[in-house]
């Protein structure tokens, strides 16, 4: 509900149309808060072995496929995979891609997969 807010969802607050968004009865999600799911953690900000500090990065890049509704009370397991790094230079830094495997993680199911892509 608090990203549904968030993003608008509400200010008219007799739309059934935002309501399912935004309160307890029938509450759905929005699809594209499938971005902001299993984000990878605190751990990976720094990356001591590649000498990249990956608070100093550009996220340039994000898209998302829906494999199935995102579900609500449940535990959402995120795996990541780098698909691809580019360098751009010599000065110009990396630009790399990564894929983010989202999936159930009593039942397995996959729920959605993450594109993104960064560069430092």
């Amino acid at each position: 509900m608090l990203y549904a807010l968030g993003i608008g969802f509400g200010e008219n607050p007799i739309d059934p149309k935002q309501l399912k968004f935004v309160y307890e009865k029938d509450l759905r999600i929005f699809p594209p808060m499938a971005i902001t799911l299993c984000y990878p953690g605190a751990d990976t900000r720094t990356a001591a072995h590649t000498g990249l500090d990956m608070r100093k990065t550009l996220h340039v890049f994000q898209s998302f496929e829906l494999v199935a509704p995102i579900p609500l009370n449940r535990t959402l397991v995120g795996q990541n995979k780098i698909t691809g790094v580019f360098d751009k230079g010599a000065d110009r830094g990396i630009l790399w891609a990564y894929e983010n495997h989202i999936h159930d993680g009593a039942s397995g199911q996959s729920i959605c997969v993450l594109n993104a892509r960064a560069c430092a």
